[in-house]
């Protein structure tokens, strides 16, 4: 089995609801850098919040059925969302 193991500058855990989901992004050192919740119809303010540390992210999300809502915010980033 292969592991990722690289390191990253900022990593985000997404917990997504049906309406809104809440963002936390913390540094390499474990420091909040952004704790916030978005409305899932309101993208421009949740990519305008996230744009500072878009370069170097690792994002893991929580979900069910909900992931359309972090796929239609997504925008046309580097890399691609698929729900697992």
């Amino acid at each position: 089995m292969k592991f990722y193991n690289q390191q990253h500058l900022f990593y985000a855990g997404i917990d997504l609801h049906a309406k809104s989901f809440f963002v936390c992004i913390i540094d390499q050192n474990g420091e909040k850098r952004l704790h916030k919740n978005f409305q899932c119809q309101d993208s421009e303010t949740f990519l305008t919040e996230i744009q500072p540390f878009r370069e170097n992210l690792v994002v893991g999300c929580e979900s069910t059925f909900n992931w359309y809502c972090s796929a239609s915010a997504r925008g046309t980033g580097p890399r691609s969302l698929h729900p697992r």
